[in-house]
């Protein structure tokens, strides 16, 4: 099995969502967001449900504005791959070879920057920096080798 790793990934669309994930230590699963009427191979970033999630951190604050707790947002969306990236997940999600994509947040969310649109552009907004990774029995394409960094699993 093999690991693949983005490093310097973003999850974009905190600002319609506002739900600001756990802490990094928590992996935040990656699907296909089907009916997206902007961009047809959208995929979404989620919290996990509650069952995935340590109960070490279901009473951990995520954001204390407005008092949210990992226990209440479990199962949400809390953002979305950038749409660079989404045409190739979604079609990695749909392979028999691809076990699982997942974001490790990395910081807080912020105004989107270079080479992202300024945040009041379409397609800025707020992004939160992640790790992300995907499993997968083969390397898909050798022309990721040169994004990302691959190491064998066991």
């Amino acid at each position: 099995m093999h690991i693949i790793v983005i490093e310097n990934a973003l999850i974009k669309g905190y600002h319609k969502f506002q739900i600001r994930p756990p802490p990094p230590a928590l992996l935040l699963p990656v699907t296909k967001e089907y009916g997206n009427r902007h961009d047809p191979h959208a995929c979404l970033v989620w919290v996990p449900e509650i069952e995935k999630t340590p109960s070490s951190l279901w009473n951990h604050e995520t954001d204390e504005t407005c008092g949210e707790r990992v226990r209440t947002i479990n199962g949400l969306p809390t953002g979305r791959v950038p749409k660079g990236l989404s045409s190739c997940f979604y079609e990695l999600l749909g392979s028999n070879n691809v076990e699982r994509i997942e974001c490790e947040q990395t910081g807080i969310p912020c105004k989107s920057f270079s080479p992202w649109p300024h945040y009041q552009s379409p397609g800025g907004g707020v992004v939160i920096s992640c790790i992300t990774e995907y499993k997968s029995k083969v390397i898909i394409n050798e022309s990721w080798k040169s994004v990302c960094r691959c190491r064998e699993n066991g």
